[in-house]
């Protein structure tokens, strides 16, 4: 009998665990990134080996969050953006899209008006020295 206590009692407290844990460390997909809500929404870059990644991959701005400056940062030392504002294209060149800069190799910045609930996709260019990476496509969702 004491045995069966002790199973129940684990089992009861491996479950209150799991229901602990953010959905994605359960497996399966997990939740969408949170919103940007207010202010600079950042995504962080990292390249391993010429492959850029970016994080979060797909930017949701939240719905209240008017014309917001995006701004994307190269994390891994070595790397810029690629010159003459083709760091950070947006596809098909919206118009909710305006103001880009790149301050610095390694930052770049638009504004989003955010009066939308659009998804576009855009393109990241990074360079290692004279070395061009294969550029990486994530999205950001207007309006979340």
């Amino acid at each position: 009998m004491k045995a069966r206590v002790t199973v129940i009692v684990a089992i009861g407290f491996i479950a209150a665990a799991c229901t602990a844990l953010p959905a994605g460390a359960q497996g399966g997909g997990g939740t969408p990134a949170k919103d940007c809500a207010v202010g600079v929404c950042k995504v962080a870059i990292t390249v391993n080996n010429c492959v850029i990644e970016a994080t979060p991959d797909s930017l949701p701005i939240g719905k209240g969050n008017n014309s917001p400056v995006i701004q994307w940062d190269i994390t891994t030392p070595g790397h810029s953006f690629a010159p003459n504002l083709q760091g950070i294209t947006i596809n098909g060149n919206p118009p909710q899209f305006f103001n880009a800069r790149n301050p610095t190799p390694t930052r770049f910045m638009w504004n989003d008006k955010n009066s939308d609930a659009g998804t576009y996709k855009y393109t990241i260019r990074v360079k290692k020295g004279d070395t061009v990476c294969p550029p990486k496509d994530p999205f950001i969702v207007n309006g979340r």
